[in-house]
C-alpha cells in the first residue's frame, strides 16, 4: 500500500493505527521507509497510569516522526477540544499530537511555520498561542487544561475528506488527483477497533477526527478560517452586566405589560443574533447567562417600580386621611 501511495507523491502520510511491534524481517523495505521517510508520521498513546498503560510507538520510527493520538473529552463525554501538545510521557515519548505534526509538515512546504509560542501571547501571524484554553475559559470552569488545548471548530460536513478503502488502493483504483501533494491519513472506521468518539454531531471514528483537527489547523493558516476564541472572565462579566442594564432600562421605559413583553423578546432575539454572528467569526460569547441577565434586570426594575408605586399610594392615602381629619 505504501508503494502505491508513494507512486502518486503525497505530501505526507499519517498512520492512525498502532504498530508497537517491530516490522517482520521479510518487510525490510517497509522498516527502512518508516525509519527514514520525511513524509511519514506514526502514532502512539500516552499512559494514564493504572487506567490506561498507553501504546508504544513503532520501534522503527524516530521521535521527530511521532505524534500522540490522545484526545480530551468534556464531562459529558463529547469531544470539543483539540489537544495540540503536552509534556512527553511514556511510553509515547513525543510532545506533539498526530494532527499537529501532520499540519506542521504540510505547512512547512508552504513556507508557513505552525508554532506554539508561549512567549508571544498575541494573536499574530502563525502563532495560535492566544487561542489556548485555560482552566476557566468561556463556558469551561476548572477544566483540566493540561498541555496546549484549543477549541475544536468542527466542520458540519459528514465527509471532511475523501475516503478510499485499502482494497481500492491495492487494486490500483486510486487516482493521482486524490493523493498528489495531499495529506493521506491511514486508519480504520471499523467499529470493532473501538476507536469511536462522541462529537457535537454524531459518533465519529478517530481517523476522521484527526482529519478534522488537521483541517482546522491548515485552514486557519491558509484560508483564514477562524479558530474559536473566548473573552476573559472580566470581559464576559461586563458583557452580562450590560445586558442586565438593558433589561432594566426596557422595563423602566415601557408602560404596558404587552409592550414590555414584546420589547424583552426582541432584545433576546438581538442578543441571539449577535452571539450567532460572532460565533460564525469564531467568538464564543455567553448567551444563556446574558438572557438570564436581561430577565433579572427586567424583573428587578419591575419589582422596584411596583414597590415604589405602592409606597407612593400609601403615602398619598395617609395624607388624604390627615387632611380629612
Amino acid at each position: 500500500m505504501v508503494n502505491k501511495l508513494e507512486k502518486h507523491n503525497p505530501r505526507i502520510i499519517g498512520l492512525d493505527i498502532y504498530r508497537e511491534h517491530p516490522v517482520k524481517k521479510e518487510y525490510a523495505d517497509l522498516a527502512e521507509w518508516m525509519k527514514t521517510s520525511p513524509k511519514f508520521i506514526a502514532v502512539c498513546q500516552v499512559s494514564e497510569g493504572d487506567k490506561n498503560p498507553g501504546v508504544p510507538p513503532p520501534p522503527e520510527v524516530i521521535k521527530k516522526n511521532l505524534g500522540f493520538s490522545d484526545v480530551v473529552v468534556d464531562d459529558d463525554n463529547i469531544l470539543r477540544r483539540h489537544l495540540l501538545a503536552m509534556a512527553p510521557a511514556e511510553p509515547c515519548n513525543t510532545d506533539k499530537s498526530l494532527s499537529f505534526q501532520l499540519a506542521q509538515r504540510y505547512l512547512n512546504q508552504e513556507n508557513i511555520e505552525l508554532k506554539l509560542n508561549p512567549e508571544d501571547n498575541s494573536k499574530s501571524g502563525n502563532s495560535i498561542f492566544s487561542y489556548l484554553l485555560k482552566d476557566n475559559s468561556g463556558g469551561y470552569n476548572k477544566i483540566d487544561s493540561l498541555g496546549y488545548q484549543i477549541m475544536l471548530n468542527w466542520r458540519s460536513t459528514n465527509e471532511i475528506a475523501t475516503r478510499v478503502t485499502i482494497t481500492d488502493v491495492l487494486n490500483d483504483k486510486l487516482t493521482p488527483d486524490l493523493v498528489k501533494d495531499k495529506i493521506v491519513i491511514i486508519g480504520t472506521t471499523a467499529e470493532s477497533f473501538k476507536d469511536y468518539w462522541q462529537t457535537p454531531y454524531k459518533q465519529t471514528p478517530g481517523v476522521i477526527i484527526h482529519a478534522q483537527m488537521v483541517s482546522q489547523l491548515i485552514s486557519a493558516m491558509l484560508d483564514n478560517r477562524p479558530l474559536l476564541w473566548v473573552w476573559s472572565k472580566w470581559s464576559e462579566a461586563l458583557w452580562i452586566y450590560c445586558w442586565s442594564i438593558v433589561g432594566g432600562l426596557l422595563t423602566w421605559r415601557c408602560k404596558s405589560g404587552l409592550h414590555l413583553g414584546l420589547t424583552i423578546g426582541l432584545s433576546q432575539v438581538i442578543l441571539y443574533s449577535i452571539c450567532y454572528v460572532l460565533l460564525i467569526q469564531g467568538g464564543w460569547l455567553p448567551l444563556v447567562p446574558s438572557v438570564l441577565a436581561i430577565i433579572a434586570g427586567s424583573s428587578s426594575t419591575a419589582i422596584y417600580t411596583r414597590f415604589n408605586s405602592y409606597q407612593l399610594s400609601v403615602n398619598s392615602y395617609q395624607l388624604s386621611v390627615i387632611s380629612y381629619q
